[in-house]
């Protein structure tokens, strides 16, 4: 497997438990402190794992640089906007929560988290190409 796929595997595996630790997390607090609040801890927490995990995967103090990991760590504050804010748009005590989040989730994946992570925070110049960053 090529460097680029390993990394890929990794950095998607890295993903599914940052999200997997939002869920957890946001679930494990809902009837301590409500799903709204919870919501935001649990966010943050995926978020955090996701940078320590995706710094690591890409060694980002050396092969990406700071510049990259500034843009990493502002792209999670917008998905995490993003997530909350269409979170609480949709809650309803009448739906399942953590079904609620699941879905909310996808969309912000899909919408906002992959778009602003490969044409804004990954995105390469023409002279560049990974195989240089790395």
């Amino acid at each position: 497997m090529g460097t680029n796929l390993k990394e890929f595997s990794k950095s998607n595996g890295a993903g599914f438990v940052a999200g997997l630790s939002y869920i957890l997390v946001s679930k494990l607090l809902d009837k301590k402190i409500g799903p709204r609040l919870s919501n935001i801890v649990g966010l943050v927490t995926g978020s955090v794992i996701n940078f320590v995990l995706q710094s690591y995967i890409f060694n980002c103090m050396n092969k990406m640089n700071k510049y990259i990991c500034g843009k990493f760590i502002a792209s999670e504050l917008i998905i995490m906007l993003c997530n909350q804010v269409i979170f609480l748009s949709v809650y309803s005590k009448k739906f399942n929560t953590t079904i609620t989040r699941i879905i909310v989730a996808i969309i912000v994946s899909f919408a906002v988290s992959f778009p602003i992570r490969k044409f804004w925070v990954f995105k390469l110049s023409k002279t560049e190409s990974f195989t240089s960053i790395q």
